[in-house]
């Protein structure tokens, strides 16, 4: 079976948000490989000594039963303005797996825009590589039929900082703007994202 990964923020000699991380780790070894026994990060990882505390890193995991990989990459911001809207009623990402050969095929699509919003039966899913929020007036939402289920998608429903409900193709226009979100993507911190049809 092909191999899952983790991608975690790594920022003043701390990993962000391990919690979030270690479950979805966890969860996709019990449904995937039947591990029961869970992985605990303060025992597997140890931050290398090099790490500048200023700078953020990308610390990658690549796993299946057991942890196969871990490297520490210093990460580099892309600059995603604008999403290309692409239709797929097959496509499937429920799981963090190395291999995307489905969402790179859809990425071919994303004509002159930085990256693609997934339609799914008529649904607003994610891009290629982050979830996705929409600014009503009034708070941001986020769709409730993502391909894969977001830390930090997962964090702001927790802290009630986003809500979730079923978002279509035709209720993009209705909100005022959209942004993107991952492991190392605020809302906050996050550039209006332009939506191409």
């Amino acid at each position: 079976m092909c191999l899952l990964f983790e991608s975690i923020k790594v920022y003043g000699n701390k990993i962000i948000n391990p919690d979030y991380h270690e479950q979805r780790m966890n969860r996709s070894r019990f449904n995937l490989f039947g591990c029961e026994e869970d992985i605990h990060f303060e025992s597997k990882i140890t931050l290398p000594k090099y790490l500048n505390k200023d700078k953020v890193y990308k610390l990658r995991i690549t796993y299946k039963e057991t942890i196969q990989y871990v490297e520490f990459i210093e990460y580099q911001k892309r600059a995603t303005k604008s999403l290309q809207i692409v239709e797929s009623n097959d496509i499937e990402y429920s799981y963090k797996y190395n291999l995307r050969e489905n969402l790179n095929t859809l990425l071919k699509q994303k004509k002159d825009s930085d990256d693609i919003l997934i339609i799914k039966n008529n649904l607003v899913t994610d891009s290629s590589y982050s979830n996705i929020v929409f600014y009503d007036g009034s708070g941001w939402i986020t769709p409730n039929t993502p391909l894969l289920l977001g830390t930090k998608r997962t964090y702001l429903l927790a802290k009630g900082a986003i809500t979730e409900r079923k978002i279509t193709l035709q209720d993009i226009k209705t909100f005022q703007k959209a942004c993107i979100i991952n492991a190392f993507l605020d809302i906050e911190s996050n550039n209006e994202i332009i939506i191409h049809y």
